[in-house]
């Protein structure tokens, strides 16, 4: 009687994929990538467009730096003995830039003026220190008035401080 022992292997190729820290952000981030590609892969070629490095052959790349707004693609190359394949995903990474508002801290404001932002794009939300979520306020005391602004991924805050003063009708 004998013992006849078969081992098999699989002979598929690499399949590529891959996950981020995070793909949507703003301004300025350094984020994560993970492989998580199928099929052990043996090496690994990344490319980050618009970001700082721009490629990378580590498994899973840390510290990948986009310093500019806009979409981005990456793309793997995750190679077996097998095989390579290769996954490239346009506009993965998007960084949005902030909101801009600015509300002028050298702005003469009187009593019953009304401050309004003129700026923020036009699915911002807005919440000021007095409860109000509209765009524009009406000032009725002296004090300091700020506002956080954001459009869902950005927030941006800005303050103006509003003293009591005579102002001419």
């Amino acid at each position: 009687k004998d013992t006849i022992i078969v081992a098999t292997q699989s002979c598929l190729n690499a399949v590529a994929n891959f996950s981020a820290s995070d793909s949507l952000f703003c301004d300025k981030k350094c984020i994560d990538f993970t492989d998580i590609s199928q099929n052990n892969p043996t090496t690994w070629q990344w490319t980050f467009n618009g970001a700082v490095p721009s490629t990378s052959t580590n498994q899973n790349p840390t510290n990948i730096c986009y310093n500019n707004t806009g979409s981005f693609a990456v793309t793997l190359i995750a190679c077996n003995q097998f095989g390579c394949d290769t996954l490239t995903r346009n506009s993965f990474i998007t960084s949005q830039s902030q909101p801009v508002i600015n509300l002028g801290n050298d702005t003469i404001i009187c009593i019953g003026d009304t401050i309004t932002l003129n700026s923020g794009g036009g699915n911002s939300s807005y919440l000021w220190n007095t409860g109000a979520t509209s765009q524009s306020i009406n000032v009725s005391t002296p004090g300091t008035y700020y506002v956080s602004v954001s459009d869902g991924v950005c927030n941006v805050n800005d303050t103006i401080t509003v003293a009591t003063q005579t102002c001419a009708a």
